[in-house]
């Protein structure tokens, strides 16, 4: 079964037709669903302290400098592969 079926059977998330375009459905988090994301939030944000833990305020800001220019160089390439490729 799919994904989406699965979380909108749990009632987590609803599908709404797009106003701009009947063919397409919108995905919306359900009320059922934020105690789910406050607990991923939580689980996250531990993640990311266990991660950084012996880095110091100026190495994490370099890298994250580090990675948004990564991802700016990854939007680039992106943007130049032809769209049949």
């Amino acid at each position: 079964m799919r994904t989406l079926d699965q979380l909108s059977e749990q009632g987590l998330v609803e599908r709404r037709a797009c106003e701009e375009d009947r063919r397409t459905k919108r995905i919306f988090l359900t009320r059922k669903a934020l105690p789910l994301i406050e607990k991923i939030d939580a689980i996250a944000e531990q993640t990311r302290v266990e991660m950084l833990e012996g880095l110091s305020a100026e190495q994490v800001d370099q890298f994250c400098e580090c990675l948004m220019v990564m991802e700016k160089n990854g939007l680039e390439i992106a943007e130049k592969v032809p769209e049949n490729a």
